[in-house]
């Protein structure tokens, strides 16, 4: 009987940080402060458009935006970074439940901030749109939310 000679093989998987995609962060809206910042911001001011209703209710809630999970982080391209932000509401703001958001980098909402360089510990400023014209500014803390595992994506 003729006996095979078998090459020993040995295979492994190749273990690779994910660190550069963790966005393990999660925002919430100081609700008193965003709303301070909605009532002193009356239907002429020019930034508004004459879309301010914070008399009418356009207010910031604890249940709302005051929630992170209210609070989406998204990556739409697909390659690993975080690149947008959205706000589920739970009821229907202007026929649609998703906001977009756009951040900022101070409290005057003039200088855009790349969402996917925002890390905990960051203070930020970002505003949601409704589709006839609303706007809402929000400002928080970015919090890490798996404070045992930092780094997990």
């Amino acid at each position: 009987m003729k006996r095979v000679y078998e090459r020993p093989l040995m295979t492994a998987e190749l273990f690779e940080a994910n660190e550069y995609v963790a966005a393990c962060w999660g925002v919430s809206c100081i609700v008193n402060l965003a709303n301070e910042v909605e009532e002193g911001m009356a239907p002429t001011n020019p930034k508004m458009n004459g879309n301010n209703n914070f008399a009418d209710g356009q207010t910031h809630s604890l249940a709302g935006c005051g929630t992170a999970s209210n609070q989406y982080l998204r990556d739409i391209t697909g390659d690993g970074t975080v690149d947008s932000m959205q706000e589920y509401k739970s009821v229907a703001v202007a026929g649609s439940n998703w906001l977009d958001c756009k951040v900022y980098t101070n409290a005057k909402y003039d200088t855009l901030k790349d969402i996917s360089s925002v890390n905990p510990g960051d203070y930020i400023y970002w505003t949601t749109s409704a589709s006839d014209g609303r706007v809402w500014y929000h400002q928080g803390e970015a919090v890490a939310t798996e404070t045992a595992h930092p780094n997990r994506s």
